[in-house]
């Protein structure tokens, strides 16, 4: 399939990898590229690339990851976003014949739950209903898992800029300036949000853990 999984990641986040990787390989059932982009510390996964342009501002990291995907469409994550539904080639494949028939840029992978976006719609693509997001709407950029379009991720992504400023300013700059920003809904979330910003622990995890087998998470044990 013509996309890579992009996962964002830093050198002092290195302890969120081992369990990231378990759920991708159980849940990401997709034939494409993976790759990591740290700082210094590789992240060494059998079947997973990784590159480390050094302890550079995230933004320009994430710049020259996106320089060498060849790849149309990128799936965008942060490492501390953890896969917890079943991603098949079928599930991928409806998300992008719908940016292909209406030359989206950049669709959301979202639960019934976006108070937070502006939103127009919602209009019915097969069985699942997409909302548009108002031009004018927060968050244009924001990092939670989306596909986009490579070039276009290329585009937003400005030099010397943390992830925050990604979705804050980014949002900004293309604000009543792009059109072409979806989500499609879906029954289930596909994914945990591990941390917040601080490194601390959301809610959910002990039952998390338990159900799919994971590593216990030191956050105080970091580099």
């Amino acid at each position: 399939m013509d996309i890579t999984l992009l996962i964002g990641t830093c050198d002092e986040y290195s302890m969120l990898w081992n369990n990231f990787v378990t759920l991708t390989n159980r849940y990401w059932q997709i034939d494409s590229k993976k790759l990591f982009v740290s700082e210094t510390k590789t992240a060494s996964y059998e079947g997973y690339d990784c590159i480390t342009p050094g302890t550079d501002y995230w933004s320009n990291r994430m710049i020259a990851a996106l320089n060498k995907i060849d790849t149309e469409y990128t799936f965008f994550v942060l490492e501390d976003y953890y896969f917890t539904e079943k991603i098949t080639n079928d599930e991928l494949l409806l998300h992008i014949d719908f940016m292909e028939v209406v030359k989206a840029n950049k669709l959301m992978v979202h639960q019934n739950d976006f108070t937070h976006l502006t939103v127009l719609g919602p209009q019915q693509y097969k069985d699942r209903a997409v909302y548009k997001l108002f031009s004018g709407s927060n968050y244009l950029t924001s990092v939670q898992p989306s596909i986009w379009k490579t070039k276009h991720l290329l585009k937003c992504m400005k030099k010397d800029w943390s992830p925050w400023e990604f979705e804050i300013k980014g949002s900004e700059l293309i604000r009543n300036h792009e059109d072409d920003t979806y989500l499609m809904v879906r029954d289930k979330k596909i994914y945990w949000n591990a941390v917040r910003k601080g490194l601390r622990l959301c809610d959910g995890w002990d039952e998390l853990k338990q159900k799919e087998g994971l590593q216990e998470l030191n956050l105080s044990k970091r580099d």
